[in-house]
């Protein structure tokens, strides 16, 4: 049987611990994720974007209610995410369940604020071991691509690792991402997990955060995290061609609707 340690965040919502046969798996607390770099096809919608605050939101836990159960235990908390000088952009609840072999289940309810503009994602992201950086998924593949922006992939298995992912753009930003995801393992430094969930998901794994492809102007001055960033997304708005017809990518409508993902240590 396997040792296994979680801790939990209650002022965020998620888990800031998962420790794996003395193992740590997470190097951050995971993170709710509503922002990426913003593409060249950007250009217009991305100053909306900024004046709402979406780069620097923040998580706002209400309540945390934790169930110890005969299969494990639950976790349920109430949460908005906001930006600190405008009004609420997300309204959600979260529900966690960790089974006694160490399974997390999660399900999440969310509504988003229509008056805002409209999301350029929204999932999790989790720092990892940066060793952990060898990459298998059930999805669209073998390159780069977005709810808009597939025709060139198939449907598959695949292998990879991070630096593969990731596409070397001069001007960096948003890049990577695999949709249509049903199972991703990620695996190394002696540790591994896997996430399934029965709705398509998308996927970007990667050594430099969103924040430090913002900063940057060219790809030359790139410096990696020293972790491997995982991002776990309900959806990503579609990528072209917001730089020709304004709002032209597709909007994420998180209206009665639940992101589900299983993870398997």
């Amino acid at each position: 049987m396997k040792i296994l340690f979680y801790a939990y965040d209650k002022r965020k919502g998620c888990f800031e611990s998962i420790c794996v046969e003395g193992t740590e798996i997470l190097k951050k607390t995971m993170e709710y994720n509503i922002f990426r770099a913003p593409i060249d096809n950007d250009r217009i919608i991305k100053e909306q974007w900024y004046a709402a605050g979406y780069d620097k939101s923040v998580i706002r836990v209400y309540d945390t209610f934790v169930k110890k159960e005969d299969e494990g235990i639950s976790i349920r908390s109430s949460a908005v995410i906001s930006a600190p000088h405008v009004q609420k952009i997300i309204e959600f609840q979260v529900s966690w369940k960790v089974s006694l072999s160490g399974k997390i289940n999660m399900k999440l309810e969310a509504t988003r604020n229509v008056e805002m503009p409209y999301l350029p994602r929204f999932g999790l992201r989790l720092f990892l071991d940066e060793r952990m950086d060898q990459v298998e998924y059930f999805g669209y593949g073998p390159y780069e691509n977005y709810s808009d922006k597939h025709q060139s992939s198939y449907l598959g298995l695949f292998r990879t690792d991070a630096e593969t992912m990731h596409e070397n753009y001069i001007r960096p930003q948003e890049n990577g991402s695999r949709c249509g995801c049903r199972y991703v393992r990620l695996f190394g430094s002696g540790v591994h997990w896997s996430i399934i969930s029965k709705k398509d998901f998308s996927i970007s794994v990667s050594k430099y955060t969103q924040e430090e492809l913002c900063a940057k102007r060219h790809n030359f001055e790139l410096k990696e995290s020293g972790n491997t960033v995982l991002c776990l997304d309900y959806k990503q708005s579609g990528v072209g061609s917001g730089s020709c017809v304004p709002n032209f990518q597709k909007n994420i409508d998180l209206m009665k609707e639940n992101f589900v993902l299983n993870v398997v240590l």
